[in-house]
């Protein structure tokens, strides 16, 4: 499995990777965390899983967001 991983802060990642599950292809984004004890990356349950079907149409509504020219100090 492919997958991009995008990297919030020592604790948090976005990844974003596509998967299979009963024969259905789908691209999943999810929100994953690392605890104090251990450096392994953990899936919360902040997410979503995206059917390959209905993956351009995703991806054209994320990039027809309007994006601010800068971004409120809180997001940085």
């Amino acid at each position: 499995m492919k997958e991009i991983v995008i990297n919030k802060s020592d604790t948090n990642a976005i990844r974003i990777g596509l998967n299979e599950y009963e024969g259905t292809q789908y691209v999943d984004i999810r929100l994953m965390f690392r605890n104090d004890n251990s450096d392994k990356w953990l899936p919360s349950k902040k997410g979503t899983t995206v059917p390959l079907r209905l993956w351009p149409e995703f991806r054209e509504a994320v990039a027809s967001l309007p994006v601010p020219h800068e971004l409120p100090k809180e997001d940085r």
